[in-house]
Formats: C-alpha cells, sequence, structure tokens
C-alpha cells in the first residue's frame, strides 16, 4: 500500500481533495481547445481589429491548462479545531463549514463496502459524535491510512476518545493519550484489547513456527483465496465460450459451436495452457509473517522469489486488525506511517493469527530484554 499523503501541522490538517475537480478538467479542455480560438474572438469581437498572432492564444491556452492541473494537483480539504467546533475547508471557493460540539464528542473511524464500477469498495468515513448529533466530516474511498490518520488529528486536538470498530462489529473507544502509544504499551493499560486468546481452528492450514519470543506463520495459494478466484476466471471464460453471438444470415453461433464447426479449439487450448501456468505459478506463492524481538515482517514469495516485502518497528505497530470484505478476509498491520493487509481465506484462521500475534507481543513486552539488539 502507498504511504498516504497529507500534511499536518500543529493546527492545520490537509488532505488532497476534489472540490476543484470540474473546474480544473474545465480549464485544462478550454486551455487546450479553445486558446487560440478565443484569443482570436477577443481580438475581432472586442477589439474590432483583424491583426492577431497565434502565439499569443497559445499561450493563453497553456496558462489555462497549468491553472486547471494545478486545481487538479493541489486541491486540499483543511481541517482546524477551534473552540468547541470542527471547522472544514475544501477547495478554493467553497466557504468554510463549521461543526459545533459540546461536552462530550467522540470521534468515529468506520467504514462501508459499497460498489464502485462494478467492484467493491471501501469507503472509509470520519464522523463527529456529538449525542444525538453525528457529523460526516470526510469520507474516502479506498483510504484507511489517510482516514485514520485524520481520525486520531481530530481526536487528539478535541481531546476525546476515537472510536475504530474491531472484530464481529465491537466498537473500541481509545483516548486521546493513547493513540500515539504502540501497541505493547496500549495494552498494558487496557487488557481488553487483547481479547480471548483463540483456540487453533480446524483444519488448520498455516505452519506454524516458535522460537523463544519469535513467532513465524506460513500459508499458500489455498489460504490466500487466490485460487478460488482464479478458478472463477476459469468457469467464467468457459461459460463465455457457449454464449450466443451474432453470425452470418442472423444466425447465433457461440464459440463452441464454431470450434466444432471448424475444427478449431485454438480458444479452448489458449484458456487451457494459461490456467495451467497460472497454477504452476501461484501453488509456489507463499506468505511468511514473522514476528521479532524488534519489529514484524511480513513477505509473499513465488517459488522463492521474493515478490513483496513490507515490516514496521515493534515501537511504530498501534493495532492488528481483521477485517472482512466480501471477497476476502484481512489481517492488517497498522502504524501511523503504514498499513499494509495480508489476505486470508477464512474469518476464524485470522482472527486466530492476530490473537497469537497480540498475546505474543503482550508477553513480550513484559520481558525487559525484549527489544535489545
Amino acid at each position: 500500500m502507498a504511504r498516504f499523503k497529507c500534511r499536518c501541522d500543529c493546527e492545520v490538517f490537509s488532505l488532497p481533495s476534489n472540490a476543484n475537480r470540474d473546474l480544473g478538467i474545465f480549464l485544462v479542455f478550454t486551455g487546450l481547445v479553445g486558446g487560440v480560438p478565443l484569443y482570436y474572438l477577443y481580438r475581432v469581437l472586442l477589439l474590432q481589429t483583424p491583426v492577431w498572432d497565434w502565439r499569443k492564444g497559445a499561450a493563453l491556452g497553456l496558462l489555462l491548462a497549468l491553472v486547471g492541473l494545478a486545481l487538479l494537483a493541489w486541491t486540499r480539504r483543511c481541517f482546524r479545531v477551534r473552540e468547541g467546533q470542527v471547522e472544514v475547508r475544501d477547495g478554493l471557493i467553497r466557504r468554510s463549514v463549521r461543526y459545533a460540539y459540546r461536552d462530550h464528542p467522540v470521534i468515529r473511524l468506520q467504514t462501508l463496502e459499497v460498489e464502485g464500477r462494478g467492484r467493491p469498495v471501501e469507503l472509509w468515513q470520519v464522523m463527529l459524535v456529538d449525542g444525538k448529533y453525528e457529523f460526516l466530516l470526510d469520507s474516502r474511498p479506498n483510504q484507511m491510512q489517510e482516514s485514520r490518520c485524520l481520525a486520531e488529528f481530530l481526536a487528539k486536538s478535541i481531546g476525546c476518545p476515537l472510536r475504530v470498530r474491531r472484530e464481529a462489529g465491537a466498537q473500541l473507544d481509545i483516548e486521546a493519550k493513547d493513540l500515539d502509544l504502540p501497541f505493547s504499551e496500549r495494552v498494558h493499560r487496557d487488557p481488553s484489547l487483547l481479547g480471548p486468546r483463540l483456540p487453533r481452528p480446524e483444519p488448520f492450514p498455516i505452519r506454524e513456527e516458535i522460537a523463544g519470543s519469535s513467532r513465524t506463520f506460513r500459508w499458500g495459494i489455498r489460504t490466500s483465496s487466490l485460487l478460488s478466484e482464479m478458478t472463477g476466471l476459469f468457469l467464467a471464460a468457459l461459460a463465455f465460450s457457449v454464449v450466443p453471438l451474432a453470425g452470418p444470415q442472423n444466425q447465433e453461433y457461440s464459440l463452441l459451436d464454431l470450434a466444432r464447426l471448424h475444427g478449431d479449439f485454438v480458444y479452448f487450448q489458449v484458456v487451457g495452457a494459461l490456467f495451467a501456468l497460472a497454477l504452476f505459478l501461484q501453488f509456489g506463492y507463499q506468505v511468511k509473517v514473522a514476528l521479532g524481538p524488534d519489529r514484524i515482517r511480513a513477505r509473499t514469495s513465488l517459488w522463492g522469489l521474493p515478490l513483496w516485502s513490507r515490516s514496521i518497528p515493534m515501537g511504530e505497530l498501534e493495532e492488528i486488525l481483521v477485517r472482512s470484505l466480501s471477497q476476502c478476509t484481512l489481517l492488517q498491520f497498522v502504524s501511523d506511517e503504514e498499513i499494509f493487509s495480508l489476505r486470508v481465506l477464512r474469518r476464524d484462521l485470522a482472527e486466530y493469527l492476530a490473537s497469537e500475534l497480540r498475546h505474543a507481543i503482550a508477553a513480550s513486552a513484559k520481558d525487559p530484554a525484549v527489544g535489545q539488539v
């Protein structure tokens, strides 16, 4: 996951915004297409002179396009906490909006799964809750890092709890003073963050290794839910081959009919070869999560060749989450700087992994020697 793009000082937190997107696109289009014609019309209609220079029109068009690109690239949504209110300013033209709160406000970070362009999209929302009143401060698709950082900034600026959703729909309130603490310290202040230690689910297709305070978990394609998706694509390609298509003389033929008619089964041979190649490659796919004394590491590899790797120092790890989506379950490791996710086929497996890692971190933090290099 890419690192988030936000700006934060002591008083203002800003994030990229699409508030001026339409105006920016209009200026870019006008500059590229209408710069020269607009300058010509200005000379002929307003100055009433047939003498004009197309280079000045091109310069005007370039200026308009640059202004439009600047609006697209640098428009920001800014948040400021003042006395008893949260002020939100979005873009250059819109007026600031102020949301007032009273005695016991709460910042809530929540997610909704919606449909976007035919696929599920996570919509992250930052809410200001004040008694029976709820105000939507920000909403962003597939941007957990930005939304989480904004929620923490607002909670710390107001001095109120941050409410987040954990496993099984449970709500957790984190006090503002604890938001910057690493997970190993936070659990000792609030042992409820650990939750119960879960029994190992069966079947358990994950290899587990324990060496002192270190824990390592490994799993492959079946546990990552990639095999079911790849098989679904293969079946969809086969189903498409029997769909009737328009042919000559108002006759309808499917790809299977045409293959039988002409004795040409290239389509099915290519699909089968691609499926076999994908199986060969993905059966060499492996995920590894290693908990060490100083950091937690995650890596994916294909037949031993590294594809992706991430790590978070134990002093920066703030949470280990389990989140269920319509297509898979995610095991997530969260810090202020980065969030990375690993796919797990079953929710009970992800919850067991999260539980084991949390309890291992808490047990290691009790030993003063842990963490020394």
